[in-house]
């Protein structure tokens, strides 16, 4: 009987987990990277450590008014490297947010390696993913 309650609670836990994280239809988000010399930016799935890049967000379908969205990066040793918390405004319904930094791998701080993401709308998870930082090689 025991072991059935603790199967339960871990299948509980983990149907928990899934659906914090869970695809939204009206939510959107993805890496970017600034090209250089130009406001323009681009879609990325890997940058250097000389990249200026980050994410762009945008939700539709959410409650018109302010929101609050706080924003976490995790360099490739683990080590928190940026946060921001900033307000957006959703405006019939849609709201948008895009930031962007260039790592301070030159000066001893930010690792290359698996750079983790975790952006949370009013205080509740919205996504996570990862983006992959290698050092720029001037030899080429």
């Amino acid at each position: 009987m025991r072991a059935h309650r603790v199967v339960g609670a871990i299948i509980l836990l983990l149907t928990v987990r899934t659906a914090s994280f869970a695809k939204d239809a009206n939510f959107e988000c993805h890496f970017i990277r600034l090209l250089p010399g130009t406001a323009k930016s681009v879609p990325v799935t890997t940058v250097t450590t000389t990249d200026d890049f980050g994410i762009e967000a945008t939700q539709r379908g959410a409650k018109d008014g302010d929101h609050t969205i706080h924003l976490t990066v995790y360099d490739g040793n683990g080590r928190e490297s940026y946060q921001i918390i900033r307000a957006v405004e959703a405006k019939s319904g849609k709201w948008s947010f895009a930031v962007t930094a260039t790592p301070n791998g030159s000066h001893g701080g930010d690792a290359p390696g698996q750079w983790n993401y975790v952006l949370e709308l009013d205080g509740k998870a919205l996504w996570t993913d990862f983006i992959v930082v290698t050092n720029h090689d001037t030899s080429k």
